[in-house]
């Protein structure tokens, strides 16, 4: 099962750039005072520190549900037609000569972490202990609409990140690095039992 093999690694190495990239913007954020002044390098920094929380966190997500449609592939687990679609984001349309086409079905972030986690307890053998009801689940959902508005600003202010907003996507991104963690070892517990 090399393909596997591969997914983990590479896995590894977005995490390594990606985490890499946020302890490179931390010490270019400015102080955390709302009494400081901070400069537009500073800014452009938060915004950046903002988006690269989230490429991190999108990545692994991606990441781990590639892993779960290569263990499917691989015989390691047992997935039905609708979940490997929904991992892979595809669905399927019926165009007017009759013919069908698999098409993109993008899921929304917080749905696909769901998905994701949700699945891999149920075919890896042992349900993830995360919590989407949680003070941390709050303060993700917070950090995606501070990062949203980022991607999306209809205002100035929407462009500037405050010490509170840094704060938010600091605990989402502790929130999150939790739900890793124990994919990780939910997946590695898996492997060993496995052999794959």
């Amino acid at each position: 099962m090399s393909s596997i093999l591969e997914r983990l690694e590479q896995t590894e190495h977005i995490r390594n750039l990606l985490v890499g990239d946020l302890g490179r913007l931390k010490p270019r954020l400015g102080e955390r005072s709302v009494a400081v002044a901070h400069t537009a390098a500073q800014y452009a920094n938060r915004r950046a520190y903002v988006r690269a929380t989230f490429a991190l966190v999108e990545a692994l997500v991606e990441q781990h549900a590639r892993l779960l449609v290569d263990l499917e592939s691989g015989g390691a687990v047992s997935l039905t037609p609708e979940e490997r679609a929904a991992l892979s984001e595809t669905t399927y349309e019926v165009r007017q000569g009759g013919q069908i086409r698999m098409r993109d079905a993008r899921l929304s972030l917080d749905r696909k972490l769901r998905l994701v986690y949700r699945l891999a307890g149920e075919v890896l053998g042992e349900p993830l202990a995360i919590r989407f009801d949680d003070q941390g689940w709050v303060s993700f959902r917070e950090a995606q609409r501070i990062r949203d508005a980022l991607m999306h600003p209809k205002t100035p202010h929407d462009c500037y990140v405050d010490e509170r907003q840094l704060n938010k996507v600091d605990s989402a991104e502790e929130w999150y690095r939790v739900v890793h963690n124990e994919f990780t070892r939910v997946a590695e517990q898996h492997r060993a039992s496995r052999k794959w």
